[in-house]
């Protein structure tokens, strides 16, 4: 299962969601490879173990015989690392407008093996549309849409929605599992109106869980890891943990859970055992 959390505005909570989110459901007794695929390195930099790397995604993308080679991060949760001095390379860039095929080098690369090894691949991206970004598309399954309440932020998410449907004819099984936001503040009077504004726009795919703002979530990632190995008790880990059961929750409708509902039960019964209760 490869799901990109992916926005067209930056700043939205991407790198911060695949963290938490990935380490929410290695918790749940899944494993999990994360994939920096932002030129930034935020997703890359949280990783305080491996610092001496020898492996990048980059260089995958940049040659196709090349095999994705991740990190162990922590327990059942993997990394693969981001070089983003090598994101603007001309052996990079020129995927774009050389060949075809180099828009599907990730998707090739995770097919040929290393996708059997996971029960979820999530892809941090970056914002805006580039080759990086449509090899995302191309390699999905799935897309979650992470937004605050602006209109930047809604709008990115629509460009998102067009673009998908753009790539249908070449990845027809690929859909947008949900949006979520992120920092509420819906006694404003303008992010009530945003919020009715995506409702509408987004209707079917809204998740109700939001992440309110906390600031152990960027304190977390400072350390090195996710708000919930780190502040247990803060709110947005309270969150995180809500709607990783919400996404588990629309995938086992759908049918795409991994385990189905076997991983379902397990993960509930791991919850009661690791969590304190969380009402949902």
């Amino acid at each position: 299962m490869v799901i990109s959390i992916m926005n067209w505005k930056g700043g939205v909570g991407k790198t911060s969601s695949t963290i938490n989110l990935g380490y929410s459901l290695a918790r749940l007794g899944f494993k999990v490879l994360l994939i920096d695929l932002d030129p930034q390195e935020n997703l890359s930099n949280t990783d305080k173990q491996n610092k001496e790397r020898k492996h990048f995604i980059t260089d995958c993308l940049q040659n196709k015989d090349l095999e994705i080679k991740p990190y162990r991060f922590k327990e059942n949760l993997d990394i693969c690392h981001m070089d983003g001095k090598k994101a603007y390379d001309r052996a990079l860039v020129d995927l774009d407008s050389d060949k075809v095929d180099g828009l599907f080098r990730l998707g090739e690369k995770l097919e040929k093996g290393i996708i059997n090894k996971y029960d979820f691949i999530l892809l941090d991206t970056a914002p805006g549309f580039n080759m990086i970004s449509r090899n995302a598309l191309l390699a999905s399954n799935y897309l979650l849409v992470p937004s605050e309440l602006s209109q930047d932020s809604i709008d990115g998410a629509m460009k998102l929605q067009n673009e998908v449907n753009g790539v249908a004819r070449f990845n027809p099984g690929l859909e947008i599992l949900g949006m979520f936001i992120i920092r509420p503040k819906l006694r404003t009077i303008y992010q009530q109106s945003v919020k009715e504004y995506s409702d509408e726009n987004f209707k079917g795919h809204m998740f109700s869980t939001k992440i309110r703002e906390n600031i152990r979530i960027g304190e977390s990632k400072t350390i090195g890891g996710a708000v919930l190995e780190y502040y247990p008790e803060a709110t947005s880990a309270r969150d995180y943990v809500v709607l990783t059961f919400e996404i588990m929750e629309r995938l086992h409708e759908k049918g795409r859970l991994p385990g189905g509902k076997k991983s379902l039960d397990r993960a509930k019964k791991i919850e009661e055992e690791l969590f304190k209760p969380v009402n949902r």
